[in-house]
């Protein structure tokens, strides 16, 4: 037998095992065959149902605490913390409070959004200044002392007024808040708010 015939009967061997297969295993695979599909569509099915769960709640959950990562994908949940900050202020301080920007920079940094520079810091008093009941305002503190006022963004300060933030009733939100002073605003003839009183 030459070295090719050797193979060839080697390859019809194979032939004939794969065909007796096919006449003892195949007929009861392809009998099961569309079950098997169908329980595949279905398992498919869920996986994408699950897929589409886990990225609502990854949506849900961006929204809530911020997006992990660049500065600028967690800007918006300093801005929801900020008023939050204010609004527990404002309800410890008898309807109203104002924060600097330093003090509100140590406040988000409490609340693991670690060291702000100023720039940070002024787009999120920005951008709360946008929502009904808070707004800006120039204090005293840290008087600008350059010619061009180039730091006078530095004495901003973020109010908080409960009365005219909508779903809030001052009068039930109000709580007492141990170790807090009620904040005393003063305004000049200039216009500028002063706080008498600090935490």
């Amino acid at each position: 037998m030459s070295r090719s015939n050797g193979h060839d009967e080697w390859e019809i061997t194979l032939q004939k095992t794969a065909a007796k297969q096919d006449q003892v295993v195949l007929p009861a695979v392809r009998d099961d065959l569309p079950r098997l599909e169908e329980t595949i569509q279905q398992l498919a099915e869920r996986l994408d149902a699950q897929a589409q769960r886990i990225d609502d709640l990854e949506a849900r959950l961006e929204a809530i605490v911020g997006v992990p990562g660049p500065d600028a994908s967690n800007h918006e949940k300093r801005v929801r913390d900020a008023r939050q900050i204010l609004l527990r202020r404002a309800e410890a301080r008898g309807g109203k409070a104002s924060m600097y920007w330093r003090e509100l920079a140590d406040a988000l940094a409490g609340h693991g959004h670690g060291d702000l520079v100023p720039q940070q810091v002024h787009r999120v008093f920005e951008d709360v200044a946008q929502s009904d009941g808070f707004s800006l305002a120039t204090g005293k503190r840290d008087v600008a002392q350059t010619d061009d006022r180039s730091d006078v963004r530095e004495v901003q300060v973020v109010e908080c007024d409960l009365d005219a933030v909508p779903g809030i009733d001052p009068a039930n939100n109000v709580v007492s808040g141990e170790g807090h002073q009620p904040t005393a605003h003063t305004v000049g003839q200039d216009g500028h708010t002063t706080n008498v009183t600090q935490d």
